[in-house]
């Protein structure tokens, strides 16, 4: 969810780095939170999590510190794929292949820079043409589900506009997180561990081909808001 802290610190939530636990955990303590007017109803009545570019949050609050949770990118595209997969299935879709089964060539075929490119395009807007690659049922309605969980193979630099926040820390070391909070607002602080799921293999090899591969199509093509080079 994307808030403000203290009416000083913006709260740059991105997806896959812990963002669930860490929002729950502040809006639990307690600072003063405000959420962004688009995610509020989202969050409290919908009781869905969710995230925004660092450019709506100073639109909406103004320019302010920001403060945000950094991952490995290979590590988050990886997590943000397995999401993709939970998510289907959750929502009684058919995915075209099982998780267990996902290879290399399944992602070079399944994940090209046509897949990047609209994926970059359609921000919140639910990219159908691309998600219906990913199932064998695309009669259902998929809107919802599509515009919810494609947001995850986004880079992280996506969401910071292609500059480091204020404050960063690295998501395995989430009790210096914990630590700054603490020390900027004199009150106790703790993150939960939520949205834990266990590892199921898949025929996935992270080798030095791949890593380029996804490099070259996910995160070195994105510089700025709706623009590839």
């Amino acid at each position: 969810m994307s808030l403000i802290i203290n009416n000083d610190l913006i709260w740059i939530s991105v997806p896959k780095c812990a963002s669930l636990s860490i929002e729950k955990a502040l809006i639990d303590s307690e600072l003063d939170i405000k959420l962004h007017p688009e995610y509020r109803y989202i969050y409290e009545k919908m009781k869905r999590h969710g995230a925004l570019r660092k450019d709506v949050m100073f639109t909406e609050f103004g320019i302010h510190p920001t403060v945000c949770i950094t991952r490995n990118w290979v590590d988050k595209w990886m997590s943000g794929l397995e999401f993709i997969w939970i998510s289907i299935l959750s929502s009684n879709l058919t995915p075209i292949i099982n998780w267990n089964e996902i290879d290399n060539k399944f992602i070079y075929k399944t994940f090209d820079i046509h897949f990047s490119k609209h994926l970059h395009q359609s921000e919140f807007k639910a990219p159908i043409e691309i998600f219906k690659r990913l199932i064998t049922n695309p009669i259902v309605e998929i809107e919802p589900v599509a515009s919810n969980v494609l947001v995850t193979l986004l880079s992280q630099n996506y969401w910071k506009d292609n500059q480091p926040c204020t404050y960063e820390f690295d998501i395995k070391e989430l009790h210096k997180f914990e630590e700054f909070i603490q020390k900027r607002y004199n009150i106790s602080f703790n993150i939960p561990h939520l949205n834990t799921t266990p590892k199921i293999k898949n025929k996935i090899e992270i080798n030095d081909e791949l890593k380029n591969y996804l490099w070259n199509v996910f995160e070195k093509p994105f510089q700025k808001r709706n623009s590839l080079i």
